[in-house]
């Protein structure tokens, strides 16, 4: 074998032992339950009430009803000893 072989299966070789990792992890705040009663089902949901935005995304191009959406933001000043002094 020559030298040009022997690099391009090192190269394979290497390349194959790689983990692929582009699914990885979730938020975990993504991932967390937005509805009491589909927790308390065991995460199972059939388009809660109010809540099928979170599991089907799609219905709401379905839905009758009026689209809302609303914002708030708060300021903090910062607590005295957080920082380790």
């Amino acid at each position: 074998m020559n030298t040009k072989h022997i690099i391009l299966m090192a190269c394979a070789a290497l390349l194959g032992a790689t983990q692929a990792n582009a699914q990885g992890q979730d938020l975990s705040i993504l991932t967390a339950n937005t509805d009491a009663r589909t927790a308390a089902m065991g995460n199972a949901s059939a388009a809660a009430e109010g809540m099928y935005l979170y599991y089907n995304p799609a219905a709401f191009f379905a839905t009758d009803k009026k689209f809302t959406a609303d914002a708030s933001a708060s300021l903090f000043e910062k607590a005295e000893g957080t920082d380790g002094t």
